[in-house]
């Protein structure tokens, strides 16, 4: 069950966009029950107020984020070069799962409680 509801996670990359379509599909797929994963180039108003967490995947992505407001937690992943794809899609698989972890600790706290 997860925690509360699923984690609204925003990923963002405005240079490489394929990056963040890549790990979109890799939150859905390792993580369905638990994280809710939109990826966009850049963040406007409406990611604002719909993310919980943003992961930005490269410099400039984390450069360009606007003022957020402080309910929203900002992680950045510093990724591999662009021409190492099985290596940077193992360190977001290895972020998301970690992000994940995170996310069923609190849920199994919370049936304890």
């Amino acid at each position: 069950m997860p925690y509360k509801r699923r984690l609204r996670l925003l990923l963002v990359a405005s240079v490489h966009p394929e990056w963040a379509e890549e790990a979109r599909a890799a939150a859905a797929r390792i993580g369905a029950d638990h994280i809710e994963p939109r990826a966009v180039p850049e963040v406007g108003l409406s990611e604002t107020e719909w993310a919980d967490l943003i992961l930005t995947l490269e410099p400039a992505a984390r450069d360009a984020l606007p003022r957020l407001p402080p309910r929203i937690r900002v992680r950045h992943l510093e990724l591999p070069p662009a021409s190492d794809s099985p290596a940077r899609e193992d360190v977001i698989e290895e972020h998301l799962r970690g992000i994940l972890g995170g996310l069923r600790l609190m849920a199994r706290s919370d049936e304890i409680d």
